[in-house]
């Protein structure tokens, strides 16, 4: 069950699960872009959310990002994760926020807000209609922006969840015939 999940995440993390608890999911690209990414997504920490940074289980990946993770990790409790299990992040979390990448996409059908960092000009991230979901933002200013709204107004990030829910699922049956997206999908519709 979902609150039990939350409920060991949050308590393995030193998380309170009846927080809000954002994801981040880095991409795998290279230093220098995964950097402005990384800087981009710092601005959360404004609001004094509770935030966890998964990375690829990828040593290369990990290495690449010490300094930056070094640097976010000492300013507050912020645990980096590197896991190859994703489930448990998107049943702990309520929103995921990431850039390109399908962890923002299957978000949606764990019942997460997903935002994607939109922020360089080679990706069109909202051509692709399983991103129709997910809030993209471009400025760190709209990324703020966004973080404040959910606070102050609970109802919006519930809306958001409920919405991105209903159509992912849609989304994932009609265009995933024979991948793990059908299953995961046809799993969480027996859950909930």
């Amino acid at each position: 069950d979902k609150k039990e999940v939350r409920a060991r995440f949050a308590e393995k993390y030193q998380f309170d699960p009846n927080k809000l608890i954002v994801g981040y999911f880095s991409g795998d690209w290279d230093e220098d872009v995964n950097y402005k990414l990384f800087k981009f997504f710092s601005q959360v920490l404004a609001h004094d959310i509770q935030v966890y940074v998964k990375i690829r289980p990828n040593r290369n990946h990990s290495r690449q990002h010490k300094k930056w993770l070094a640097k976010l990790a000492s300013n507050r409790h912020i645990p980096v994760i590197v896991d190859m299990n994703v489930s448990e992040f998107f049943w702990a979390s309520d929103v995921i926020v990431t850039d390109f990448s399908g962890a923002g996409a299957e978000a949606l059908l764990f019942d997460n807000a997903s935002v994607l960092l939109d922020i360089y000009e080679f990706m069109q991230l909202k051509e692709l209609s399983y991103y129709n979901d997910c809030v993209v933002v471009k400025t760190a200013q709209e990324l703020d922006s966004f973080f404040k709204k959910i606070i102050d107004e609970p109802a919006y990030l519930a809306s958001l969840k409920k919405e991105g829910l209903v159509n992912a699922r849609k989304h994932f049956f009609q265009h995933s015939v024979g991948s793990s997206n059908q299953f995961i999908a046809k799993n969480i519709m027996e859950e909930i």
